[in-house]
Formats: structure tokens, sequence, C-alpha cells
């Protein structure tokens, strides 16, 4: 086993969630080093068994999962099936709350509720995906490497489909004020929480018009994507 062994090993063992990065500092401060490169070569294999023994330590399991934690801002990390689960548990809730509104308004204001509460879910991508790269900005250089670009991708493209989204919401809601202009109807009813466009957005996308000014332009945008990737860097130079 030579250096560069010893270090992919433990970047394996790191992102696998085996060991903390505390525990691997611990094991190799007691080598007399500071880092890998630094221990002698003939201790490198003592090294990978002192790992291997506090991988398989219940303890270091849950400092593992309490390192993971505090990494997400606190926030639980969770499984693609947990997240699934979570998702079909809350959609009755989500189905309920439509029914409600059915009750209260006519349509087409349901429809632009429901429609509202998808684009917020597509904001609540995209904010999830710049927590994820907040927090991988903090990981080993060749995690960041990999995992920022995908995360980006995935943020820059839930504000696309929310840009879309929003673009089809705009269209609708303003022909329904024309429409009701023309008959002379009161176009929402007395209980609404919103009577105008940027107080509809507000409530029911919970974003502010701004915001849901940009989205729809990266959606009308010859290339959204690489619209979304510019808008990207841009927030990034401005925010340096």
């Amino acid at each position: 086993m030579d250096h560069d062994d010893l270090a992919n090993y433990i970047r394996r063992q790191v992102q696998g969630r085996k060991v903390t990065s505390a525990t691997i500092k611990g094991i190799v401060a007691k080598h007399g080093a500071t880092r890998t490169s630094e221990i002698p070569v003939a201790e490198l294999a003592d090294v990978k068994a002192e790992i291997d023994a506090a991988g398989a330590d219940p303890a270091e399991a849950e400092r593992v999962k309490a390192d993971h934690v505090q990494r997400m801002g606190g926030r639980k990390a969770t499984t693609k099936e947990e997240d699934i689960a979570a998702a079909a548990a809350a959609e009755p809730e989500r189905l309920k709350r439509l029914a409600e509104h059915l009750e209260k308004y006519p349509r087409p204001m349901t429809d632009f509720i429901a429609a509202g509460e998808l684009i917020r879910e597509q904001f609540a991508l995209a904010t999830k995906a710049d927590k994820i790269i907040a927090t991988l900005k903090t990981r080993i250089k060749d995690t960041r490497d990999k995992m920022i670009p995908l995360a980006a991708a995935q943020g820059a493209s839930a504000r696309v489909k929310a840009g879309k989204l929003l673009l089809k919401l705009r269209a609708d809601f303003d022909a329904w004020l024309v429409e009701c202009a023309t008959v002379g109807r009161a176009p929402f009813p007395g209980n609404l929480k919103a009577n105008t466009w940027p107080e509809f957005v507000a409530h029911y996308a919970e974003r502010s018009e701004r915001d849901c000014r940009r989205c729809m332009a990266l959606a009308r945008a010859a290339d959204p994507e690489a619209a979304a990737e510019a808008e990207k860097k841009k927030n990034a130079r401005a925010s340096q």
C-alpha cells in the first residue's frame, strides 16, 4: 500500500459514511502526522487497520450520523426511498387542501391555486439544491467537483420548470381578469387571500414577483438551461 492507495481508501470511507473526518484526523495524528502523506510507508497498513476498526465501532456510526446532520444544517439526511415514502404520505393532505379550495372558490381560481402549489414545489427543489451546494463546498475537492455541478443542474432545472408553469399561469390569470372585466364580474371572491398577480404569487407560490419574473425570463430563453446557468454565475459574482 502506498500513500495514494491510503488516500483513496480514506476518501471512500468518508464518502460512504463509515467514519468521520475527525476520526481520520485523530488516527493520523496518533502516527505523528497532520496528513497521510507524512505517515511513513511502513505504517500505512496499520493506519488502514485502525480506520477499519473505527468503522466497525457502533459509537463511530452514531458520530457519523451526528456529523452528517450537522453538515446538512440540522436537517436529517434521507434516502431516496424515504423521500418517496414522505411524498406519498403527503399526497392525501395535498388532495384534502385542494378539495377545500374547491368548496371555497369557483373555477378557475382552484386551478390557479393548484398551479401555485406546483410552482412552490419547484421553488422548494431549487432552494434544496442551493442548500446542498452550500454543504458540498465543505467537502473534499473530488466530492465538490463531482456533486456540485449535479446539484446546480437540478436547481436550474427546477427554476426553469417553475418559469414555464408561471408563464402559463400568468396568461390564464390575465385572461380571467379580461373576461371578468368584459362581463362586469368581480374576478376574485372576497375570501381569496390575493387579489392581484404580485399578491397571488407571494401567497400561493411563496415567491416575490421579481423572482417569478426572472424564472419566466429563463423559460422564454432560446436555451433555458444555459440561461439558468448564466444567471447562477451572475448571482455568484454579485455575492462575492
